[in-house]
């Protein structure tokens, strides 16, 4: 199939002609659908609660936000051993561990190359003291 720009082919638009004049339409990006959803209420079966009806028949429930409901599912996973979760949570909470590459040094053992990483500055404490050693 050809497209408009081949040789001796008029292009769609002519010079200074806009193809959406109004441009995108305001309050529909991905991020404000999610801020909503996550801002939204939701009913779901209250997971402390161990019978599954009330009293009166009614199923027992609790309403929480959305962004409340996906951090607790967050921590659940967290909880079974999820190694993904654990690390979101502890880099939410504490902060990513910077890593920054060290200039290359001969290794010791093998002659060949190492690079150091700087974890932080405990453990380079806890590598200096080793490599004095």
């Amino acid at each position: 199939m050809a497209s408009n720009l081949d040789k001796g082919k008029p292009f769609r638009f002519k010079k200074g002609q806009v193809a959406n004049p109004t441009g995108r339409p305001k309050g529909k990006s991905l991020t404000n659908i999610l801020k909503k959803l996550l801002n939204d209420q939701y009913t779901i079966p209250d997971p402390n609660s161990l019978e599954a009806v009330d009293e009166n028949g009614n199923p027992v429930t609790v309403v929480a936000k959305g962004s409340e409901l996906i951090n607790l599912k967050l921590i659940a996973k967290a909880m079974d051993g999820n190694t993904k979760a654990i690390d979101m949570i502890y880099d939410r909470i504490e902060g990513k561990v910077p890593l920054q590459e060290k200039e290359a040094e001969e290794s010791p053992l093998d002659g060949g190359q190492i690079v150091i990483v700087d974890v932080n500055a405990k453990a380079k404490k806890n590598l200096s003291r080793f490599q004095q050693n």
